[in-house]
């Protein structure tokens, strides 16, 4: 006959359980570091994508009614911030962008209609230039609307992050010919 030893049980000791957790804990500290970097990252592209999309609208629809304008009707850099302009239909109704610094908004205003093209502007500039004569290159400031050629335009739009001090920021540029203007010499 044989005599069985004793089994021991199954059991932790106490210093492998510590061990254990301590693993554990810098493995999922890690991996919850990654996730939320993760998401941060992908909240700061939505907004920028969120962002470009605002501006490219905006910038077409600027573009595509200046480039259609018969001429700048007026214009103001310094204390309003707008850019008045005749459209190019058959109407000849007059087109206003304004921008207003305490609500950060570029709106248009077209026969009493209002529409808000941008949110969160902090900056807009809108300069007015002239082409040289007997030469397509080149572009010299202008403050005459009746030499205006071309309509100059700057502007930066920001949103910040839920829950971040980081803000996401576009700036747009564009150098827009009239092409129906007559300018006069």
């Amino acid at each position: 006959m044989f005599i069985k030893p004793k089994l021991k049980n199954g059991a932790w000791t106490l210093l492998e359980m510590m061990v254990a957790v301590a693993v554990f804990a810098i493995a999922g500290g890690a991996v919850g570091s990654a996730y939320v970097f993760s998401l941060r990252s992908f909240q700061g592209l939505s907004n920028y994508a969120c962002l470009d999309q605002q501006n490219r609208e905006a910038i077409d629809r600027i573009t595509r009614e200046v480039r259609q304008a018969n001429s700048v009707s007026s214009f103001d850099n310094y204390l309003t911030r707008k850019l008045v302009i005749v459209s190019g239909d058959a109407n000849r109704s007059q087109i206003t962008y304004t921008f207003n610094r305490y609500t950060q908004q570029l709106t248009r205003t077209q026969n009493g209609k209002t529409d808000v093209l941008l949110n969160n502007c902090s900056l807009i500039n809108f300069n007015l230039g002239m082409r040289p004569p007997n030469t397509n290159y080149g572009y010299y400031p202008t403050m005459d609307v009746n030499k205006a050629k071309i309509v100059d335009l700057t502007w930066k739009t920001s949103r910040s992050l839920p829950g971040s001090v980081v803000n996401s920021e576009n700036i747009q540029t564009a150098r827009i010919v009239i092409r129906k203007q007559k300018v006069q010499q």
